[in-house]
């Protein structure tokens, strides 16, 4: 078993020639994060309240190396939300509910390091649209995260990353309210898979 560990061990600290970030190339993968934060509700005529929210996201990604180094790509966002209410007096107060959401949009990344390392770091930015419901109730909703992060390539086309960044959305249930703000630390981890051009 020592044998076979230290093996795997070399394999993943041989120096290949890791090229996966060049120009041409497909980035093709995603990530997923678990996020516990607290929101704040606020609506005409409403007291407002908080909430505490434990959310689960999926987030897959196409992006594409339009230079070496630089991707622009597309990202939906799947999403499932539990969140437990706390209210003022008189208002509402222990309620559980569970939201199922989608957005997608852009996003642009950059590697900082030469693309021959085996390890490199990221700067990434990204904006999402989406709708999302509660019954009886839909929304909409604007997010906006920006991270710095880093992948380790486990092998020619396989590359582990983490990212850690702040991440900022606001949302409005229709028709007339409530809107949120909810903003906090985003960390994510995921598997991309770097495709070579011919």
């Amino acid at each position: 078993m020592k044998t076979i560990s230290i093996l795997l061990l070399c394999s993943l600290l041989t120096n290949y020639s890791f090229s996966q970030v060049d120009k041409g190339n497909w980035l093709i993968g995603g990530n997923g994060n678990i996020k516990i934060n607290k929101q704040r509700y606020d609506a005409d005529g409403i007291v407002g309240f908080d909430t505490k929210l434990f959310s689960i996201n999926i987030k897959p990604s196409l992006g594409y190396f339009v230079d070496d180094k630089f991707v622009l790509g597309l990202r939906p966002n799947f999403n499932w939300v539990r969140f437990k209410t706390f209210g003022p007096p008189g208002g509402p107060s222990g309620v559980f509910s569970n939201e199922k959401r989608f957005s997608i949009g852009p996003f642009v990344r950059y590697y900082l390091l030469p693309s021959e390392n085996r390890t490199n770091l990221i700067v990434e930015s990204s904006y999402q649209r989406g709708l999302y419901s509660f019954s009886p109730r839909k929304g909409t909703s604007n997010a906006f995260s920006a991270a710095l992060g880093a992948v380790l390539f486990l092998n020619t086309s396989v590359g582990l990353e983490l990212l850690c960044g702040y991440a900022i959305s606001n949302e409005t249930i229709k028709p007339n309210g409530p809107y949120t703000k909810n903003k906090g630390l985003d960390v994510n981890i995921g598997f991309q898979f770097y495709l070579e051009k011919d």
